[in-house]
C-alpha cells in the first residue's frame, strides 16, 4: 500500500501556519457565501419591495422617494438598475452587487486587521468575519447592507493613509473624491468618515501632536458639499417619512438621559447584527470589553480608531437621525469583530508563559474553553449553510404548485403581507391581473405586532367576498403574526371546506371550497 509522501503533509501543514491560516479562512468565507448565492432562494417580502422599485421605475425616478416605505442609497440603486437593465431582473442579477461586495469585504477586512490588531488575533478575527451568519446572509440579499460593510472597510484603509500631520496634494484630492462618492453609495459612510477623522484629532490631542488643519479643511469641505447634496436629494425625504420612522421607533432613545436604552442597544449589537447566538452573547460582550482594555494598553490610537464610528452613530441615534438597531448597524460589525478577537487572543496568549508561571494554567484553560464557546457556533453554523443554504420565504415552488393544480375558474387570494413578493413573481409564473385578488392592505398601528379588533373585522369582510366560489386558493407569505394566521384559518374553516394544503419554508397555500355558504 502506497502512502502519501512527506511533502504532501508539509504542504497541508504550510496552509495552517499563522501567516497562511487567515487566507484559508477567507477562502472558506468565499465558499460559504458562494453556496448561498448559487442556491438562489426566493426574494422575501422586504427584498421584493425594493426590487419592484428598481425594476418598475426609470433610473431618474429612483432619485425620488421610493414606494412601499423603502429607502436605499442612490449610488446603490443606480448600480442595481444598471445591472438589471443589462442582465435582466432575475434574483441572480439583483443580488450580484451585494454578493461582489460581500466577497470583496473579506479581503478588505483582512487588510484592516493586519493594520490594527496583533498577528495572533488576526486568525480569530478572520474566522469570525468569514463565518458569522449575519455577514453571510446579507451578502446575498437585495439590500445595501453588504455594500455598507465594504464601503466602510474601504474608507478605513484609505483614511488610515492620511493619519499624518502634513498631506500631499494628491492625497487631499484622492481622499476628498473617495469620501464624497462613498456618501452617495452608503448612508452610514458619513459616520465612518467623521468617526475616523475624529479619532485622528482625538489621538493627536492626547499625544500632543500638531496637525495641519488647513489641509484637511479641503477634504472636509468636499465631504460636506457631497453630504448636503445627498441630503437634499434623498435623505431629507427619508427623515420626513413618518411611517418609516415609526417602524424604527425602538431604535431611538426616549431622551438624552435614556441610559437604559444605551446599555440595551449596545449589548443587543452582539446578538444582531454581530450574530452571536444566545447564551453566548454575553461572552462576546466580555471579550469585547477585554479587547478594549488590552488594545487600549497596547495601541490606544487603534482603539480610538475602531470605537469612534460607533460613538458617532450613537450620537446620530440620540438626535433621531439614524436608527441604532439590527441590520442598519452591519457596517460596524468589522469594528466589533476586531476588538472581540483581541479579547479572545488576550485570554489565549498567556499559554506561552506557562513554563514561567504554572499557576496560570487554569486561566489559560478558561481562555481555551471561552474561545471554543465563541468560535465553534459561528464555524459550525457556517458549515451547516454549506449543506443547507438559507431559505426564508420560498414562494417560487408554491406558485409553481398552484399553476400545476389550478383549474379553469379558480380564484387566487393573496394574503396582504405577501402582496409585494407575489407582484414580483406574478408575471414570471403567468398570473394575469384578472387571475388573482389582492388581500386587504389597510391595517392599523398594530400591523405586524398583534391582531386588533379592527383588523379582525376587515379580514372577515375581505374573506366574505370570496364566498360562493367552489375553488379559492389562498396564498400566504410573510405571515408573521401567529394570532392573525390562526384567525384567518379558523374563519375559513367556518365558511368553507379545505381541499388542499401545500407548504414551503415561510410560504403556504390553502385550497378552499367556499361555494356553500355556512352560518357563522
Amino acid at each position: 500500500m502506497a502512502f502519501p509522501k512527506v511533502e504532501f503533509y508539509q504542504k497541508i501543514f504550510y496552509l495552517f501556519t499563522l501567516e497562511r491560516l487567515p487566507l484559508v479562512l477567507i477562502s472558506w468565507g468565499i465558499l460559504v457565501r458562494s453556496v448561498q448565492y448559487i442556491a438562489n432562494r426566493s426574494l422575501w417580502a422586504d427584498e421584493a419591495t425594493l426590487a419592484l422599485n428598481i425594476i418598475n421605475r426609470p433610473l431618474v425616478d429612483l432619485f425620488k422617494p421610493l414606494a412601499y416605505e423603502q429607502g436605499a442609497p442612490l449610488g446603490f440603486l443606480t448600480i442595481e438598475k444598471l445591472i438589471v437593465e443589462v442582465f435582466g431582473d432575475q434574483e441572480y442579477t439583483l443580488r450580484a452587487f451585494p454578493f461582489i461586495c460581500g466577497i470583496t469585504s473579506l479581503f478588505l477586512f483582512y487588510q484592516l486587521a493586519k493594520r490594527t490588531i496583533p498577528s495572533g488575533a488576526i486568525v480569530i478575527a478572520a474566522a469570525l468575519f468569514s463565518s458569522l451568519e449575519s455577514l453571510i446572509y446579507y451578502t446575498t440579499e437585495v439590500k445595501q447592507y453588504s455594500s455598507d460593510v465594504t464601503i466602510g472597510l474601504l474608507l478605513y484603509l484609505v483614511l488610515m493613509n492620511i493619519r499624518q500631520p502634513t498631506l500631499q496634494h494628491q492625497q487631499i484630492v484622492q481622499v476628498s473624491m473617495i469620501g464624497a462618492i462613498a456618501i452617495w453609495f452608503s448612508h452610514p459612510a458619513i459616520f465612518v468618515l467623521v468617526g475616523i477623522e475624529a479619532s485622528y484629532w482625538l489621538s493627536c490631542w492626547l499625544n500632543r501632536e500638531q496637525v495641519n488643519g488647513w489641509q484637511r479643511l479641503w477634504i472636509y469641505l468636499s465631504w460636506s458639499v457631497s453630504f448636503l447634496g445627498i441630503y437634499l436629494v434623498s435623505l431629507a425625504n427619508l427623515s420626513r417619512d413618518k411611517e418609516l420612522l415609526a417602524s424604527w421607533s425602538r431604535a431611538f432613545p426616549r431622551s438624552l438621559f435614556d441610559i437604559s436604552w444605551l446599555f440595551a442597544a449596545l449589548s443587543h449589537m452582539f446578538a444582531n447584527p454581530l450574530g452571536f447566538m444566545s447564551p453566548f452573547t454575553w461572552l462576546a460582550v466580555f471579550a469585547f470589553l477585554l479587547g478594549c482594555f488590552a488594545l487600549g494598553r497596547q495601541h490606544r490610537d487603534n482603539l480610538i480608531l475602531l470605537l469612534t464610528p460607533i460613538g458617532i452613530t450613537l450620537a446620530a441615534a440620540y438626535l433621531e437621525k439614524y436608527p441604532f438597531h439590527d441590520r442598519l448597524l452591519l457596517f460596524l460589525v468589522p469594528n466589533l469583530i476586531l476588538v472581540v478577537a483581541i479579547g479572545i487572543h488576550t485570554l489565549l496568549q498567556n499559554k506561552t508563559r506557562l513554563h514561567q508561571l504554572p499557576q496560570l494554567q487554569p486561566f489559560v484553560l478558561f481562555g481555551i474553553i471561552f474561545s471554543v464557546l465563541l468560535l465553534t457556533p459561528a464555524l459550525s453554523q457556517a458549515t451547516v449553510l454549506i449543506f443547507q443554504p438559507e431559505q426564508r420565504q420560498e414562494i417560487r415552488p408554491v406558485l409553481q404548485y398552484i399553476k400545476q393544480h389550478q383549474q379553469s375558474g379558480d380564484i387566487l387570494y393573496v394574503y396582504q403581507r405577501g402582496i409585494h413578493q407575489f407582484k414580483y413573481y406574478a408575471e414570471k409564473y403567468g398570473f394575469e391581473q384578472d387571475d388573482y385578488v389582492l388581500g386587504v392592505d389597510d391595517l392599523d398601528v398594530h400591523d405586524g405586532k398583534r391582531l386588533s379588533d379592527k383588523e379582525r373585522k376587515r379580514y372577515k369582510a375581505d374573506l366574505d367576498r370570496l364566498q360562493g366560489h367552489p375553488r379559492v386558493w389562498l396564498l400566504f407569505s410573510h405571515a408573521r403574526v401567529k394570532a392573525e394566521n390562526q384567525m384567518i384559518r379558523a374563519y375559513l374553516d367556518q365558511i368553507g371546506d379545505r381541499l388542499d394544503t401545500y407548504r414551503q419554508p415561510g410560504v403556504f397555500v390553502y385550497l378552499y371550497d367556499l361555494s356553500r355558504k355556512k352560518s357563522v
